[in-house]
């Protein structure tokens, strides 16, 4: 006898082809990018063959096949995919030359799902073969704490009109992933198309329990060539990191995450401020630090840092602006802090800092459990293999 559901998931195995278009390797984890790819191609690859195409803007266009293990990969670069003109123009020659390489039509294809928008749009894709796009950073967002200057104004201008090029996207492709509950409600009113939320996950496990560090180290941690991370330290130790030294004359600052040296001895003028760049054992340091702090006013999605720092056990104080991203998931004063102006950050770092340390340790001990039930890969992965197969089904129908 042979059971049913086994049958089922052989033919399931057997009959879906996936093709899956990501500008980041789906093989690595080096960054939140990579994860979300690793991630979602992992999921795939329960539902059936996937087969990898990674593409990525450049000077020239080339097409190579690259297989990694068991998955047949193309890596290609495509010559003006970044330009405002070019980023959503389906190009026939270039899908022509990524068929060659495959070894397949896009049409002998069940399902096309693409890492972010703009990849997605590169490729002629047939009417009948459905199609999904994770809206990743889907809308650059702004908090009213952020300077404007003339850069900010000019930036935000583009980050306008290239959303309004994607919007006009939408209704080309079957359904969508969005990175936080914010983006699905926006997106319901843009698009006549299914979505679901698919939150992104810490790369670390968590640990076991919350253990405060003893110390007066306050840590944040992002990549610091990303606009929004240095426009977010800027605001911090200009109008935050001095109220706390007034307070708390003890406490440090740690800035880790790859920067340029001028910019790091910049941030290391500031008393009592350390910016070593890219950290080997970004673990240890975490382990040291008494409070994370997330100091964002820009950008799109959600932070992947928030739940780096709280599946660690470590108290998070936050912005008002990355609070909102999660306002479906935390709340404020339970798993972290969140601020609505430069003082009330600074008296949420100071009483993190030299607070009661049963309070502090219950904050962070709430938002590690939160982290460790709701944000896992495999809650992940679950929403991933359900969603393909909610769209797969309603193009068979």
């Amino acid at each position: 006898h042979f059971s049913p559901g086994l049958l089922m998931e052989t033919a399931v195995d057997r009959r879906l082809s996936i093709l899956f278009v990501t500008p980041v390797s789906p093989f690595m984890r080096a960054s939140g990018s990579e994860q979300r790819s690793a991630l979602m191609m992992e999921a795939l690859s329960e539902l059936g063959r996937v087969d990898v195409v990674q593409l990525t803007p450049g000077e020239k266009t080339t097409v190579d096949r690259s297989d990694n293990g068991d998955v047949r990969q193309v890596v290609a670069v495509l010559s003006g995919a970044d330009k405002a003109l070019g980023r959503y123009r389906p190009k026939r020659d270039f899908t022509q030359s990524l068929e060659r390489a495959l070894g397949h039509r896009i049409g002998d294809y069940d399902l096309v799902v693409g890492r972010y928008l703009w990849p997605l749009c590169q490729i002629v894709r047939p009417p009948n073969t459905p199609a999904v796009a994770d809206l990743d950073d889907f809308r650059f967002r702004y908090s009213p704490l952020l300077p404007w200057s003339f850069e900010v104004f000019r930036h935000a201008l583009s980050k306008r009109l290239a959303r309004s090029m994607a919007r006009l996207q939408l209704n080309r492709f079957n359904g969508f992933f969005v990175t936080s509950a914010r983006d699905h409600r926006e997106l319901s009113t843009l698009a006549a198309r299914p979505a679901t939320h698919l939150p992104n996950v810490p790369s670390s496990g968590c640990v076991e329990t919350a253990e405060l560090s003893p110390g007066a180290m306050v840590l944040f941690v992002g990549s610091l060539w990303y606009q929004p991370n240095i426009d977010g330290v800027n605001w911090f130790l200009r109008h935050v990191w001095p109220l706390v030294l007034a307070s708390c004359p003890s406490a440090s600052l740690v800035l880790a995450g790859a920067a340029p040296p001028k910019r790091r001895q910049g941030w290391e003028k500031h008393p009592r401020v350390s910016a070593p760049g890219f950290v080997a054992d970004i673990n240890l340091l975490y382990s040291e630090a008494r409070a994370v702090v997330v100091p964002v006013l820009s950008g799109g999605g959600t932070n992947i840092k928030v739940l780096e720092a709280m599946a660690r056990g470590k108290p998070c104080i936050v912005t008002q602006f990355t609070a909102d991203a999660f306002d479906d998931a935390f709340k404020n004063g339970k798993h972290f802090i969140a601020s609505g102006s430069a003082a009330e950050f600074a008296r949420a770092v100071i009483r993190v800092v030299t607070g009661d340390e049963d309070a502090v340790t219950h904050l962070a001990d709430e938002g590690r459990r939160l982290v460790a039930g709701r944000f896992t890969p495999q809650a992940f992965q679950s929403s991933v293999k359900a969603f393909a197969e909610e769209i797969l089904s309603r193009n068979r129908l």
